[in-house]
């Protein structure tokens, strides 16, 4: 989701009306604890039309599409802070749970938040 993550919303014009204000609203409150129901809801569409919109159209689910945003985020703030405690990190783009945040870039990223951090560690 890179155009999400440098919030380049023209480029979602094409999709649904509905689609397009959840992507926005997700863009916008990314560090918020977001549930489907109530970007639906910010959408003025149904959660389960949403649901199917995010997948038809995106091949990926709410959740996949907020992870992956939050995963950009992280990368972004590490590469622009490589000092960051991960601790820290984990707060800022919106997981609550260390181990699980730690889990999840690794699933995106191959490798954990600190092996991350090592690259960009003058």
């Amino acid at each position: 989701m890179q155009l999400l993550h440098r919030e380049d919303y023209e480029a979602f014009a094409h999709l649904h009306p509905g689609l397009v204000k959840a992507l926005k609203y997700i863009g916008e409150q990314w560090q918020q604890d977001l549930s489907l129901t109530n970007v639906a809801s910010n959408a003025f569409v149904s959660p389960s039309h949403l649901s199917y919109l995010f997948k038809k159209n995106l091949e990926r689910s709410f959740k996949q599409i907020l992870t992956e945003l939050r995963i950009e985020k992280a990368k972004s703030k590490i590469e622009a802070n490589p000092h960051i405690r991960i601790t820290d990190l984990c707060l800022d783009v919106g997981f609550g749970d260390l181990s699980h945040f730690e889990k999840v870039f690794r699933r995106y990223t191959n490798e954990t938040p600190r092996e991350y951090k090592k690259r960009f560690h003058l």
